[in-house]
């Protein structure tokens, strides 16, 4: 089917790149709505169905690890029938996969139709970045890129607030009917906004074994961390899962250097900014999500109410969004890259050490959102710019699909950690509705306390990989400049 030219009065504009931008960022909004939406319902999800925890959160795993495995198959995709054409396949079973979610009978079935969102979503994620890169001067891709992340990870933050209301008012299925005329008017938005694709290629060959085996990696991992999360899976089953990730990904880099259309190109990965950069985006999306699973879990059992919840984690996307509008407007023209990132994870680092030291407390756990919000503003612009600024002009598909990869399996890991960490540390939201002034109460406070600490380790990480990817790119301009 031929779809629609865009209008000339877009074509022809001065803007057309801002309108790209725009187009863009409507489709990555939608899809990272939907990857936090889910959190807020976890609880009524657990009560609706008679869940653990550990089993309620596949309707949010399933999709994210859906975009894990297909995202970067998309990119190749959208190299050979048009990045346009694969969002908007993408947003066609996507409002399907919203619709099925909607009238699921069991619990199962809804992970199931999750999955078909996900493979929509992974179309539309696998081609984000590299549609931008691709369609804005290269002096203001930083900027093109900030605005893309800000939206993108503000319907990432947004997604628990709106699922409150919703949830409240209407139960948890209106969270997938509100997807249905998002999904009519993102189609719309990308037939008149999105520069038409691009003449076909022929088709590249596509590495199925490479998909498989990285799709095998991931759900080793998320399926070992459910197991010691309550899943019951047994200890001796679920520390094998636990570990297959180490076996499988050294398969899938040799797989992937003898390959002749490799998932990943490896000469792309090689290079020490967008390896460390890809590490980054992971660990940034991981912190970004893990407060909407972690903070509904703690205040709801302390009787607050799902909306209320919801808009006190308001805070952190609207701390994102300030950032990302500041930086873009005040540290344009002298902040590098490697500064904003190590302005953003001091932030990062001092949020969630207020959060650990009082956990329960609103009048701390507000402010330090919003603190976390604008570390996380900060840093991620900065970390994806450098990481497509040192991609070659053919590597852009894959390191764009690499921080879409990346950034997902950020979003997995961070709902799968905090309810593993909820679980070791004895946190059952039951027992502590049940008693919340009590010994119940001591350990959820305990609960959140571990949780966090453990999420500053991460935050850690993120820091030195911002190090080091600043000494890389030290490296790489005194080799360029020699």
């Amino acid at each position: 089917m031929k779809l629609p030219r865009r209008p000339e009065w877009v074509e022809r504009s001065s803007r057309s790149h801002w309108y790209t931008i725009a187009g863009i960022s409507f489709g990555a909004f939608m899809i990272q709505l939907d990857s936090s939406i889910v959190t807020l319902a976890l609880p009524s999800l657990q009560r609706s169905f008679a869940a653990s925890l550990a089993s309620a959160q596949w309707v949010s795993v399933a999709y994210v690890l859906t975009v894990v495995a297909l995202v970067a198959p998309c990119a190749r995709l959208g190299d050979g029938w048009g990045r346009k054409n694969l969002y908007l396949y993408g947003y066609a079973m996507f409002t399907v996969g919203s619709i099925l979610c909607s009238i699921a009978p069991d619990l199962a079935s809804l992970i199931a139709f999750r999955v078909l969102q996900g493979t929509g979503g992974a179309a539309i994620a696998g081609n984000a970045i590299a549609m931008v890169t691709e369609n804005i001067p290269k002096e203001r891709l930083r900027d093109g890129l900030a605005v893309q992340a800000a939206v993108q990870s503000l319907g990432l933050a947004l997604g628990p607030m709106s699922g409150g209301f919703l949830v409240d008012a209407f139960g948890w299925r209106s969270i997938f009917w509100v997807n249905v005329p998002i999904g009519v008017v993102a189609v719309v938005s990308a037939l008149v906004l999105l520069p038409d694709a691009t003449q076909r290629r022929s088709m590249p060959r596509f590495d199925w074994p490479g998909t498989t085996l990285l799709a095998l990696a991931a759900i080793g991992l998320l399926v070992g961390l459910s197991g010691l999360s309550g899943l019951p899976l047994g200890l001796v089953g679920s520390l094998i899962l636990l570990v297959s990730p180490a076996l499988i990904l050294p398969v899938f880099w040799r797989r992937e250097k003898r390959a002749g259309a490799p998932l990943i190109d490896p000469p792309t990965l090689r290079t020490p900014q967008i390896a460390i950069g890809a590490l980054g985006a992971m660990v940034s999306y991981l912190l970004l999500i893990a407060p909407t699973v972690l903070i509904p879990q703690l205040l709801v059992p302390l009787g607050w109410s799902v909306s209320a919840t919801g808009v006190i984690l308001f805070a952190m996307p609207a701390g994102f969004l300030t950032a990302t509008v500041a930086s873009t407007a005040w540290l344009h023209s002298w902040a590098g890259n490697s500064m904003r990132t190590d302005v953003g994870c001091v932030a990062i680092l001092g949020a969630i050490v207020a959060l650990a030291s009082r956990p329960t407390e609103i009048a701390w756990i507000v402010p330090a959102l919003a603190v976390l919000g604008i570390g996380l503003g900060v840093y991620v612009p900065a970390n994806n710019a450098s990481v497509m600024a040192a991609a070659t002009a053919r590597g852009t598909g894959t390191a764009g699909s690499l921080i879409a990869l990346s950034r997902n399996v950020g979003v997995a890991t961070g709902v799968a950690v905090v309810t593993l960490t909820l679980h070791v540390a004895g946190h059952d939201s039951r027992r502590d509705a049940s008693d919340p002034a009590g010994a119940a109460h001591n350990a959820l406070v305990g609960a959140a306390h571990w949780a966090w600490l453990v999420l500053l380790g991460f935050a850690a990480l993120a820091a030195l990989a911002a190090l080091a990817s600043a000494v890389a790119a030290g490296r790489s301009a005194s080799a360029a400049s020699t």
